[in-house]
């Protein structure tokens, strides 16, 4: 029974939301639904698709009859629900250990930042004081995401490490830090670092509902094996999001957009060491296309794409299309 769950329910599970993820990523190439809301909305698909495909519910398709087939193989969804009990344990466990393990590899040999950058502490300070003292900012965070600077501890350490290649931030409850790499020191300039610092603090203030939280999507893992990807995507949106509160807390979008794009020239002239899942541990920079697309939203002025109906427009279109395609 395990076997021809794993083969006949779990792997096609995976296959669907993966060609379902591929479609509407395929579909935002055309039609750029820049609204965090609705591309939050639309991520719902393949969850969903993956999710039926591994009860024996959905189709990974409606042609060709390859696939009806592959259904007629698959575990009814009454018999299906213990050996998925069973994989949502093995992978709940198994995420623990690695987010325990991220934890564990970007503090090992971490140390006080002030000894590689002098002016961190002092920095620091008045990032808070932005944060705390001005209220414009929050009208800047893209819904469904919030933020509360009552958010920020009240010793937040800032560390820096040989270790890592790229600014990140620990926003465990129990474990909250802002750490640096060491190699940034002699390239930064004052209002650089104070623009990394900014988006650090960004992900300690901002409030996420369960739709846009990366954590939360990992643990839909066992009712749908793609969730764990579709977390990276869920992260992109939420380092968008810090960048609108960020540039806007500064006061000064270029300035910002430059020290983001300095971030990833630096962190592309050493060899590139591995770095923790972006879902568990928010990263300054990512792959190319998310640094240029992010610069592009902080530096372009708005268009008639941007409105709010032309928005929803292609936000419907997106859904419709997807699920004729896929359901």
């Amino acid at each position: 029974m395990v076997a021809r769950f794993v083969l006949a329910n779990l792997l096609p599970s995976i296959l669907a939301g993966a060609l379902a993820w591929g479609v509407i990523r395929l579909m935002y190439r055309f039609l750029p639904v820049r609204d965090a809301r609705r591309r939050l909305a639309l991520y719902g698909i393949p969850l969903l698709k993956s999710a039926l495909v591994l009860l024996g519910v959905g189709l990974v398709l409606p042609w060709p009859p390859i696939f009806a087939w592959w259904r007629a193989a698959a575990v009814p969804w009454h018999l299906a629900i213990p050996s998925a009990l069973i994989w949502a344990g093995f992978t709940l466990i198994l995420q623990d250990a690695y987010r325990r393990r991220a934890y564990e590899t970007v503090l090992e040999g971490a140390r006080p930042a002030r000894l590689d950058f002098p002016e961190v502490d002092e920095v620091l300070d008045e990032v808070i004081e932005l944060y705390q003292s001005t209220t414009p900012w929050r009208r800047r965070v893209p819904y469904p995401f919030g933020g509360d600077a009552g958010r920020i501890p009240e010793v937040l350490p800032v560390l820096s490490s040989d270790k890592i290649d790229v600014p990140l931030v620990l926003t465990d409850p129990t474990s909250q830090a802002v750490l640096l790499p060491s190699s940034f020191a002699p390239h930064l300039t004052r209002d650089q670092l104070k623009s990394i610092i900014a988006h650090e603090v960004a992900h300690l203030v901002i409030s996420r509902p369960h739709i846009a939280s990366a954590t939360w999507w990992t643990l839909l893992t066992p009712i749908s094996p793609i969730a764990i990807f579709l977390a990276e995507d869920i992260q992109r949106e939420e380092e968008r999001a810090c960048d609108a509160m960020a540039a806007a807390v500064l006061g000064d979008r270029e300035t910002y957009a430059e020290a983001l794009v300095k971030a990833f020239r630096l962190i592309k002239a050493p060899a590139k060491r591995p770095v923790p899942a972006a879902a568990l541990v928010p990263q300054l920079t990512g792959r190319q296309p998310a640094i240029s697309e992010r610069v592009e939203a902080l530096v372009r002025d708005r268009s008639a794409v941007d409105v709010p109906w032309t928005q929803a427009l292609m936000s419907y279109i997106v859904w419709l299309a997807s699920w004729v395609v896929l359901f």
